[in-house]
């Protein structure tokens, strides 16, 4: 969860805390939590370009290994689906302007408090 613009504002004549909201999820992959990569062979999965290369279970486990030990072992979702939970767990759609009511310690709005200029004599 993040959080931009954060101010406090008077509203209505109490306080109010508001900032836009935005949220990120990171899938961290951890090698040492995986078992180790295997691929089951099938008759019908070697590449074939005129001649036999070989078999494509051994770049699938090349890439699935590569995913998991190492490169990049973090990586951002951010799918419409985990968005539109997201938005519906925090109750409001991210990046937006969210606007939350300050109370004091018994539960009782804060109301703003009125600041005066201070005057100063003309010479």
């Amino acid at each position: 969860f993040v959080a931009s613009n954060v101010l406090v504002e008077c509203i209505g004549g109490q306080e109010h805390l508001t900032f836009n909201m935005d949220a990120t999820v990171i899938d961290e992959a951890k090698g040492k939590t995986y078992g180790a990569v295997t691929v089951h062979k099938k008759d019908d999965c070697n590449l074939k370009l005129g001649v036999k290369i070989g078999s494509i279970n051994g770049k699938i486990k090349k890439y699935a290994s590569k995913y998991i030990n190492g490169g990049d072992k973090f990586h951002e979702l951010r799918g419409p689906k985990l968005i539109a939970e997201l938005q519906r767990k925090l109750g409001a759609k991210l990046g937006s302007l969210v606007t939350i009511k300050i109370n004091d310690e018994n539960g009782i709005p804060r109301p703003c408090i009125s600041r005066r200029k201070r005057s100063t004599k003309c010479v």
